[in-house]
């Protein structure tokens, strides 16, 4: 999923780092079926993260903070995947996260992500790879198509 950088990262990050919750809007499909386009998650930061959470961080090159699922931590570096995507992402820096998705509420639902249910779907998706992302993909593409056409 795709957040448009605010033009204060700055702000956010601290505000993150003070303890507060920040909502975000979500963009584009490659966390479908998990998080729908236009849902708002709310971004928590924390100390450590576990696999298989959906964590938000920054990408500059981008102009954008990703939320996507985390395969691979440590202390220092980080890898995730959009649970619809075919390839992991470039492996970054942990002072780029910005924080573990909470909540995520769209028009007709809303729930705890890191839940039993939320655990055990990610548990699924890392387990059944890639069947199960080359499944999400072809869901989020449709999704992506039949938007465009209801526009």
């Amino acid at each position: 999923m795709i957040i448009p950088s605010a033009a204060h990262n700055d702000i956010i990050f601290k505000a993150l780092a003070d303890g507060a919750k920040i909502e975000l809007t979500t963009h584009g499909t490659s966390m479908f079926p998990y998080i729908w386009p236009n849902s708002t998650i709310t971004v928590e930061k924390r100390s450590a993260y576990n696999i298989d959470e959906v964590i938000v961080f920054d990408a500059p090159a981008k102009g954008s903070f990703i939320a996507h699922r985390l395969v691979k931590y440590d202390s220092t570096h980080f890898t995730t995947i959009g649970d619809s995507c075919l390839t992991l992402d470039a492996q970054g820096k942990t002072e780029k996260i910005l924080g573990v998705v909470t909540h995520i509420r769209g028009s007709w639902f809303s729930y705890n992500p890191n839940g039993q249910l939320g655990r055990l779907y990610g548990k699924m998706i890392r387990k059944t790879s890639p069947l199960s992302h080359i499944f999400c993909n072809i869901c989020a593409k449709a999704v992506h198509v039949l938007n465009r056409i209801l526009k």
